[in-house]
């Protein structure tokens, strides 16, 4: 996928974005109803999220856990995100305490547009890693302390 503004990190991308995207957002809630609006920017949302994990599998060649890796470090390129990542014995487990992302939502007053936007592409990222399961229960977006990402990696029968 072609990005505008590789260069800089996605997470200035989301704030320059946010900026001239929530008041269309809050306009087709009004135009359309809360629920319909927000489907159809997920699904919006979701497009280019999927894309840029195919990429990165791509990039990997078919390497699901080095195309998390890419697609991490592109999540925290140029700010710092603190986690606590522990092994698994299918995966990884890794709780963030810290995000720049709810925090940039929350001072907007927004943590709902925000988790619309950001968290809820995770799962989207996760359904295109080949071999690769995704539970998360809850984040700092919605109020938690912390994120509980638990990955899985999955048995890969031959092809």
């Amino acid at each position: 996928m072609d990005q505008h503004l590789p260069e800089l990190p996605l997470i200035d991308r989301i704030k320059i974005a946010a900026q001239f995207f929530m008041p269309i957002v809050k306009q087709m809630e009004v135009e359309l109803g809360r629920e319909r609006a927000q489907a159809i920017v997920r699904a919006g949302i979701a497009s280019e999220f999927r894309t840029m994990a195919r990429d990165a599998v791509e990039a990997s060649g078919g390497d699901s856990m080095s195309a998390l890796v890419s697609l991490n470090a592109g999540v925290r390129q140029g700010i710092d995100i603190q986690t606590e990542v522990r092994a698994a014995a299918d995966g990884f487990e890794m709780d963030v305490t810290g995000c720049v992302y709810a925090q940039f939502f929350q001072q907007l007053g927004e943590p709902e547009l925000g988790f619309l936007l950001v968290c809820s592409a995770d799962f989207d990222m996760a359904d295109e890693l080949p071999g690769v399961e995704l539970r998360r229960t809850q984040t700092i977006m919605e109020g938690a302390s912390h994120c509980d990402f638990r990955y899985r990696f999955l048995e890969q029968s031959p092809g």
